[in-house]
């Protein structure tokens, strides 16, 4: 959840509630720890920052059919 989190905040200007709600993580602060723990994690795991990159290539191609 924290990688979606991550891109839903980046490539929109969704409210954290509203993103905490879709996402069922509770409350707003859940989803700014999310997105902490995301940053701390990319850092130094190799595997999880293989997934980031995947998962960034996967929504730029969708954001590309989706406006073309």
């Amino acid at each position: 959840k924290a990688m979606l989190v991550r891109l839903i905040r980046k490539q929109t200007s969704m409210p954290l509630e509203w993103i905490a709600k879709e996402l069922t993580m509770g409350v707003r602060s859940s989803v700014s720890r999310a997105d902490h723990y995301l940053t701390n994690e990319l850092k130094e795991n190799k595997k999880l920052q293989k997934i980031w990159r995947k998962m960034q290539q996967i929504s730029s191609s969708y954001l590309e059919v989706e406006f073309i």
